[in-house]
């Protein structure tokens, strides 16, 4: 584009859009400061915002994208932070993968081998299960108004962890216990030959259960994203419950996908709470 060439710009709706933008990346230390977390954390922020922008740039009929991301905070023999953060972004991608495998593989697995009874059956214990997800939350917030104030995820102590974590198992106990003395009853309502469910069912509320356990610690490993160990964790997760599933699959049926999901809640949750407790270095930057 010369100097005296008028702007091209794309039109959407009502809306001018330019064909090329520049972008200055600008802010992000400030971002990251003002919520008590290291520079390279905003860096990192930013990096994820610009990724979603050029994913976008084309559908809104942007030719030409330009960034101005070089940072004064690269220093010789370390990775540039875009670089490092837009492979922390992939790694984002890898973890979903890893995490949709854990939760929907075993499912996937009994939908190919199982008739469409056995999993409609499975599918309404699982589902029944999930009641967990709706309450447990509104449980472990009653009477603790120091869970709903934001803490700066640097300035969260240990001891608050240990307490969410005592919350989180209490609770979780709690509800879960209820659930399981009254699955007789509850599988009542739906009859034969869903009432025969039992086993799959009382397994599935144990998922639930390791997952309201490990909900504290998992939100403590997101808080400050390492993400090789998040990874390895989840994929763990998602290869032992694809194995035990495909395993026991042809024998067991809905109870092998059960107890697949079960053990992937296990081996994902047992991680985080291990790896929360553990004591923090310095050098890992929070997530946003």
């Amino acid at each position: 584009m010369t100097k005296n060439e008028p702007l091209r710009t794309a039109q959407i709706g009502d809306i001018a859009v330019p064909r090329h933008v520049a972008i200055i990346m600008d802010g992000n230390g400030r971002w990251a400061n003002a919520r008590g977390r290291p520079r390279t954390a905003g860096h990192i922020a930013g990096a994820r915002v610009v990724r979603k922008i050029v994913e976008a740039a084309p559908d809104c009929g942007i030719g030409m994208l330009t960034l101005y991301a070089f940072s004064a905070d690269w220093k010789e023999g370390t990775l540039p932070i875009c670089r490092q953060a837009l492979q922390e972004a992939d790694e984002r991608e890898m973890i979903g993968l890893g995490r949709a495998a854990l939760l929907w593989g075993p499912v996937c697995l009994l939908a190919v081998s199982a008739t469409a009874v056995e999993m409609a059956q499975f599918a309404m214990a699982f589902r029944t299960a999930m009641v967990v997800d709706f309450f447990l939350p509104a449980l472990n917030l009653s009477g603790r108004p120091d869970l709903l104030r934001s803490i700066p995820p640097m300035q969260a102590s240990r001891p608050l962890l240990v307490s969410k974590l005592r919350g989180a198992f209490f609770y979780s106990s709690l509800l879960v216990g209820v659930l399981l003395l009254a699955s007789p009853l509850t599988l009542r309502i739906y009859g034969p030959p869903y009432s025969a469910q039992l086993a799959v069912y009382a397994l599935l509320l144990a998922m639930q259960w390791a997952n309201g356990v490990g909900r504290p610690a998992v939100r403590y490993a997101v808080v400050y994203w390492d993400a090789p160990r998040i990874r390895a964790a989840v994929g763990s997760g998602a290869i032992a419950a694809l194995l035990v599933c495909a395993s026991a699959i042809s024998s067991f049926g809905a109870l092998a996908a059960a107890s697949a999901t079960l053990i992937g809640a296990l081996v994902l949750n047992g991680w985080a709470i291990v790896n929360a407790l553990q004591p923090r270095r310095e050098s890992a930057p929070p997530s946003p």
